[in-house]
């Protein structure tokens, strides 16, 4: 199916459909939702907002609603396939491989759908954040081999594609909340037809019914500009994601110590001892801050799923 919509001549692209956009392999459901919230445990996707349409007028979708909605229901739909996929006491490697499938399945099976009908990015918007962030020599995918892929594969790795191969369910859930729109030839997309049909209908432009007016101020609003300013992550995630992969922490505390054990510029570490005011803290050398235990602790579940490479 083709996801791209078009609301009053502006290319668009429902929310739901964005994970499937790369083949799940950048924006899970979690990290889509987070971006919104504008709370991305590294920092990404400045100005990143997503729409809705109320009473015919584009109005964008606040911050806060991201938080107390979708990703408080994403963290207890992780927690319960958690809970439901309890390891057992002598657990051995092919049960935990055997264990982390199923959880994988389940959440890619229920996480799509914890993601709002209606709501949308324009396609402009999106490309233009999406690819800052993941440029290459930016943002680092880890290979099986431990090592960061090439350009090339990272440019595979990132494509986005607007006609992603999806399912008939999984297309009507992309779809839903967008019933009320009609085509130039006055069809309707509808989520009660035949699934592949709204797919082929949507290949056409979908516009609001005319009579409701769009606010101009959204159509005319200037690009967002994008912040160039550099985080921990841009110098230092590689690192961290290999040095995970190279030991067993019992704790994100742990994993703490570990990295503080291995500081100083001798040692390929990005990091120093903080001294001063930022005693007891990691210090990131080309940034000239601290990393705290807070920060690396509430990244902890994007470190682990890059060196597993998992997105869950």
């Amino acid at each position: 199916m083709n996801v791209i919509i078009k609301i009053k001549g502006r290319e668009a692209i429902p929310v739901r459909a964005l994970p499937f956009l790369s083949d799940r392999n950048t924006m899970s459901p979690d990290v889509v939702a987070r971006a919104f919230e504008g709370k991305d445990q590294l920092g990404r996707f400045p100005g990143l907002c997503a729409y809705r349409i109320d009473d015919g007028v584009v109005m964008p979708i606040a911050e806060r609603w991201w938080k107390t909605g979708p990703c408080q229901k994403l963290d207890a739909l992780s927690s319960t396939i958690r809970a439901d996929e309890h390891p057992s006491e002598h657990e051995t490697e092919d049960e935990y491989k055997e264990r982390k499938k199923r959880e994988l399945s389940k959440w890619r099976d229920k996480s799509p759908g914890l993601l709002p009908a209606g709501a949308f990015v324009f396609k402009d918007e999106y490309e233009q954040i999406y690819r800052h962030e993941f440029e290459y020599g930016t943002y680092h995918f880890i290979g099986d081999d431990g090592k960061s892929l090439s350009e090339p594969e990272h440019s595979e790795r990132i494509a986005l594609k607007y006609s992603p191969f999806v399912d008939d369910a999984t297309a009507a859930l992309i779809l839903a909340g967008f019933e009320s729109y009609q085509t130039p030839n006055n069809g309707t997309v509808s989520t009660h037809d035949n699934p592949a049909k709204v797919a082929q209908v949507t290949r056409l432009a979908v516009e609001p019914v005319e009579e409701l007016p769009l606010a101009l101020p959204v159509v005319d609003a200037p690009k967002t500009k994008i912040a160039s300013r550099k985080t921990w992550k841009d110098v230092a995630l590689p690192y961290v994601v290999d040095t995970f992969k190279s030991g067993q922490y019992a704790s994100a505390k742990d994993f703490y110590k570990a990295l503080k054990s291995k500081t100083g510029s001798g040692t390929g570490s990005p990091f120093d001892l903080g001294v001063g005011a930022n005693h007891g803290n990691l210090f990131v050398r080309d940034l000239g801050k601290a990393l705290s235990f807070k920060t690396l602790e509430n990244a902890m579940p994007d470190i682990r799923r890059a060196a597993k490479n998992e997105l869950i």
